[in-house]
Formats: structure tokens, sequence, C-alpha cells
């Protein structure tokens, strides 16, 4: 009798243990898979940067496509004249939605739950609040979740060379 027991007291650490191993596997494959696609849009923002730049130092009506794939982290990318003014969450998803512009001459992106990174432009450019933007306000979003992609946002930019600087638009 004490021999199946202790039988079965082994079989359940185990499979406790085994349940434990595989928990903390996926949550740290959870946690690089975030590190890799928040990477990858600072990137898409460097690249960004750097088209916006070539540009403030190119001819009138030069103009670059660009493309920017944000993840569910990413809550804005936007333009400011004052690196330190920083908006609150709500802020930028009503200007996202609205489809409001932003200038300045620093490009700032606000990440969740992380420093908000300004870098300073050459020029000023003016272009629209661009993010990530919870499924329930968004029709994109939504799109997106259906087709298997929830945690992707696409925008499609137009970077053009003008009298006043760079203009981004969303094509």
């Amino acid at each position: 009798m004490k021999g199946t027991v202790d039988v079965w007291i082994w079989i359940v650490a185990g499979i406790i243990a085994g349940l434990l191993i595989l928990t903390l596997a996926y949550s740290y494959s959870l946690q690089m898979i975030n590190t890799v696609t928040e990477q990858s849009v600072l990137e898409q923002y460097d690249e960004l940067y750097t088209q916006t730049n070539e540009l403030c130092w190119s001819f009138l009506g030069n103009q670059k496509e660009s493309n920017l794939i944000l993840n569910k982290n990413i809550v804005g990318i936007y333009l400011t004249s004052d690196q330190y003014i920083e908006y609150e969450d709500t802020q930028l998803i009503d200007c996202i939605l609205g489809e409001n512009i932003s200038s300045g001459n620093f490009i700032c992106i606000k990440i969740k739950n992380k420093e908000t990174i300004c870098r300073e432009l050459d020029c000023d450019v003016m272009m629209p609040f661009l993010g990530a933007v919870p499924i329930e306000f968004s029709l994109t979003s939504l799109i997106n979740n259906l087709k298997g992609n929830p945690e992707s946002f696409e925008y499609s930019l137009m970077l053009k060379r003008d009298n006043t600087g760079v203009n981004i638009s969303k094509i």
C-alpha cells in the first residue's frame, strides 16, 4: 500500500513540474516575440527618421514611399516642436482615430510601459499621428484580427519634400 502512494506522489509531482516548465517556456517565448517585434518597429522608426532627414536636404518635389508595420505595444508615432511634451495614451488614440496631423522637428515614438523616444529632424515635418488602436475603435484592427493577425497595424506612407519641409501622408 505504501509503495503505491509513493508512486502517485511522484506522478503528481512530475505533472506539476512539467506544467511549471511548460508555463515558463511559454512565457519566455512570448517575451522573446515581443522583444523581437519591438526591435523591428524601432528599426522601422529609425528608417523613417533617416528617410525624412534625407528629404530635408533634397530638392523640392522629391518623394519616397515607406511602410510601417506597428504592433499593439506602439502607442503612437508623432511629431512635436518640443520633445518634452508627452501625450497620454488616450490622447494619442484620439489623435490617431481623428486622423489629426502632427508637426514639428522632433519625431517621437511612444511604446507601452516604456519611455518615449524623440529624435531631432533637420527640418519641419508634418505627419498624421500613427499607432496601434484598440480593436473596439478601429475597423483596420478588426479586419486584421479576423485575418488572424491581430497585433499589427500597417501604414503606407508617402514622404514628399515641399516648400515648408517634408510632408508625410498616408497612402
